[in-house]
């Protein structure tokens, strides 16, 4: 991330950021998932933010079912505020560099979370999105993002010096994947959304129906039969694939 500040400097802040070259073992999905590693810099270009002190990441395909506010009252209760007063000492506390996961559904018996949705301290939680970037660039063959987020946190609770604490929170009604037309439809028949919807613009969504999919986005936006109607609501598009690891198509929903 320092070369980075660097070609940033140089080339005069984001309106140049184009300029910056990934490391050429980086292909395909990676490069764009690598982004999340550099949020802090982007938000420090910003003067409006400066006072901002917790950044919440989602990717572009997460819809919100339920109210936010309700969500983040609950991840402060039960998540930040007993880690930061489990700490040893203040400065401890302050010093130790923390993101917050949700489980993946596929995972939710291992410490591997979903780095769809990201809770960051843009004082503290630089140490861990560095080491998450060493980590991509040094194993190009690693196909994801959170599994190389993973190894991060494994071996850091092994290490002399545990530079980053990467806490993954329980999925309860919080957060859902739905993987399946079959997921959708119970989701639509109960009525009753988490607040947090990961579509998953991937190769699992490219497996549901498109049909499917724009009824189920509909349902949770509550369009109206008008908005149903409009091309720019809840359309669902299946692209060839960009990355180049095995998979056919991904979708791309247009929610807005």
């Amino acid at each position: 991330m320092k070369f980075l500040r660097h070609q940033w400097r140089q080339f005069g802040g984001l309106a140049k950021l184009n300029y910056f070259q990934f490391p050429r073992c980086i292909v395909g999905a990676m490069k764009y998932k690598r982004f999340k590693t550099i949020i802090l810099d982007y938000i420090s270009q910003e003067k409006l933010l400066n006072d901002i002190n917790w950044i919440i990441y989602m990717d572009i395909d997460i819809l919100m079912g339920a109210p936010f506010s309700d969500l983040v009252k609950d991840i402060n209760q039960k998540y930040i505020m007993p880690s930061a007063s489990g700490a040893t000492s203040s400065s401890e506390a302050d010093e130790v560099s923390k993101l917050y996961l949700f489980q993946d559904q596929s995972n939710q018996n291992s410490n591997i979370g979903n780095s769809g949705f990201i809770i960051m301290n843009r004082h503290t939680s630089e140490d861990c999105l560095d080491l998450w970037q060493e980590e991509i660039d040094s194993n190009p063959e690693i196909r994801f993002d959170s599994t190389a987020l993973a190894a991060v946190a494994e071996r850091e609770k092994i290490g002399e010096k545990n530079r980053c604490n990467v806490i993954t929170m329980k999925m309860e009604n919080y957060i859902s994947y739905p993987s399946n037309v079959l997921n959708l439809q119970e989701m639509m028949n109960e009525s009753k959304y988490t607040p947090l919807i990961h579509i998953m613009n991937s190769y699992k969504a490219s497996t549901i129906n498109a049909d499917a999919t724009k009824n189920f986005v509909s349902d949770v936006l509550r369009l109206t039969p008008e908005e149903k109607e409009h091309t720019k609501y809840g359309k669902s598009i299946v692209h060839p694939s960009w990355n180049d690891w095995g998979k056919k198509n991904i979708v791309d929903s247009t929610l807005s």
